[in-house]
C-alpha cells in the first residue's frame, strides 16, 4: 500500500508477449457464473400466463441451471462468447454455437434450433444436426460436451425452478465481489482442463494477490477494504476475455483461469492486472489518498502434470513474486526445472538454518531459514494439498 501518494511511478516496459485470444472481453459486472444469460435470463418470470420453454442442463457444469425464453424474443444464440444470449462458458462450446428461433404456428409457439457451423457439433436425442430441426418437450440437446433437456414448464413451475436456481447461483458467487468463489475449482476447472488437453490447448493460471492488504483494514476500516476489494473485482473482469474465470478465493486473495493460454499470454495478462490495479486511487473520508500494488504468480499447465500440483507450483510463484519485493508479475518455472531449483534452495535453507538465520517473510510474517516455502500456509497451497485427499473432499 502506498499512502498519500504525490507521483505515480512510471510504469515498467513489458517484455512478454500479447494475448492474442480472442478479444470477447467481459466488461459487465453481473457476468461471474460459467453459465450467463442476458435478456429474461435464468428464469425470470412471463408476465403472461403462457408456458414457458426452457433449457436446463441435465449434465455437465452447473447441474440443473436453465435458460428461459424470454416471452417476446424471435431469436437466440448459443455459445461460449460473453455477448451470446445463453452463455456457456465451456471449451467445448463455440464461441457462437447454436442459434434458436421462436416460431408461431397454428398450435402455438414453438422453438427451432440450428447448429451454427461449431466445431464439435450440436446433437437433438443423439443425432447430429444438419438441417433446422423443431424441439419438443423432453428432447435432448447436446452442445458440445453440455447436455440440456428442452422443457415447456408452465408458470408455476417456472417460478419455482427460477428461485431454486437463483438459490444456487447465490451460493456459487462471492457476495461482495460478485465473483465466482473457490468452488469453481473443484466444480468446473477439472472439466475444463480435460477439454483443453483433449483438445491439445495451452491452460494456465494466475494467483493475484493484494500487497500489505491488512494495513488498509488497520489504517482506514473494513469499509474502506471492502471497496478496495470490489475495485479490484471490477479490474479482473476488465482484464480478462470470453472463456476466462475470476473468482475470490479468500480475503485479498484472486485467482484467474486462462483456457487456451499459454505461459507468456498469462504472463502479459498479469502484468495488465498489476497494471490496471496500481492505477487505481482510494480516498478516505478524511480526504487522504492512497494506492495498492499487487503480486501474480502465473502458470502453464504441464501435459503431465496432476492439478494440485500445478495448483501450488503456481502458488509459490507468487510467494516468489512477494519474496522479490512485490509488485510484479512471476512466471512459474517448468516443473523439471523448478526440481532443480528445488534441490538448490533446500540446501541454502539447510545452511541457514544451521546458522540460526531467519529468512523468508510473506506480509510481514517471519518464518524459520528452515521452513519450506511450500509450507507457509498458504490458503492456495493448502487448498491443493486438499485437493490430494482419497475422498476428494474439500472445504470452503
Amino acid at each position: 500500500m502506498r499512502a498519500d501518494r504525490q507521483h505515480r511511478p512510471q510504469k515498467r516496459p513489458s517484455k512478454v508477449t500479447e494475448d492474442t485470444r480472442p478479444k470477447d472481453v467481459d466488461k459487465s459486472l453481473g457476468d461471474a457464473a460459467t453459465l450467463s444469460y442476458s435478456g429474461q435470463a435464468g428464469g425470470q418470470q412471463s408476465s403472461s400466463n403462457a408456458p414457458v420453454p426452457t433449457l436446463v442442463v441435465h449434465s455437465g457444469p452447473n447441474l440443473g441451471d436453465f435458460f428461459a425464453f424470454p416471452e417476446h424474443a424471435r431469436e437466440i444464440r448459443v455459445g461460449r462468447a460473453r455477448d451470446m444470449d445463453f452463455c456457456l462458458r465451456h471449451a467445448s462450446v463455440s464461441r457462437c454455437h447454436a442459434k434458436l428461433a421462436m416460431l408461431d404456428t397454428d398450435v402455438g409457439r414453438s422453438i427451432e434450433i440450428q447448429d451454427m457451423d461449431s466445431t464439435n457439433g450440436t446433437q437433438v436425442n443423439g443425432e447430429e444436426l444438419s438441417n433446422c430441426v423443431t424441439l419438443s418437450d423432453g428432447d435432448m440437446v447436446q452442445i458440445g460436451e453440455i447436455a440440456l433437456r428442452y422443457r415447456v414448464m408452465d408458470p408455476a413451475e417456472h417460478a419455482f425452478q427460477a428461485d431454486i436456481a437463483k438459490r444456487v447461483e447465490s451460493a456459487r458467487t462471492d457476495p461482495l465481489t460478485g465473483l465466482l468463489t473457490r468452488r469453481f475449482l473443484v466444480d468446473q476447472l477439472p472439466a475444463l482442463l480435460d477439454a483443453c488437453r483433449r483438445n491439445d490447448e495451452p491452460f494456465s493460471m494466475l494467483i493475484v494477490d493484494l500487497d500489505h492488504f491488512k494495513r488498509v483494514n488497520d489504517h482506514y476500516g473494513h469499509i474502506m477494504g471492502d471497496q478496495v476489494l470490489c475495485s479490484v473485482a471490477r479490474c479482473l473482469r476488465k482484464a480478462i476475455r470470453g472463456g476466462d474465470s475470476a473468482l475470490r478465493f479468500g480475503g485479498e486473495e484472486f485467482c484467474i483461469i486462462l483456457p487456451g493460454a499459454p505461459a507468456a499470454v498469462a504472463a502479459r495478462v498479469g502484468e495488465r492486472i498489476r497494471e490496471m490495479i496500481a492505477e487505481l486511487d482510494f480516498e478516505t473520508n478524511e480526504g487522504r489518498t492512497f494506492s495498492i500494488t499487487t503480486s501474480v504468480g502465473a502458470g502453464e499447465i504441464h501435459p503431465e502434470e496432476k492439478l494440485p500440483d500445478w495448483l501450488e507450483r503456481t502458488d509459490r510463484a507468487l510467494y516468489v513474486a512477494k519474496r522479490n519485493g512485490r509488485d510484479r508479475v512471476h512466471l512459474a518455472p517448468e516443473p523439471s526445472e523448478e526440481s532443480a531449483q528445488e534441490t538448490v534452495r533446500r540446501k541454502d535453507q539447510s545452511n541457514l538454518a544451521t546458522q540460526g538465520v531467519t529468512a523468508i517473510s510473506r506480509d510481514d510474517i517471519a518464518i524459520a531459514g528452515a521452513q519450506e516455502l511450500d509450507e507457509l500456509n498458504g490458503s492456495m497451497a493448502q487448498f491443493a494439498r486438499q485437493l490430494l485427499q482419497p475422498d476428494g473432499s474439500s472445504s470452503d
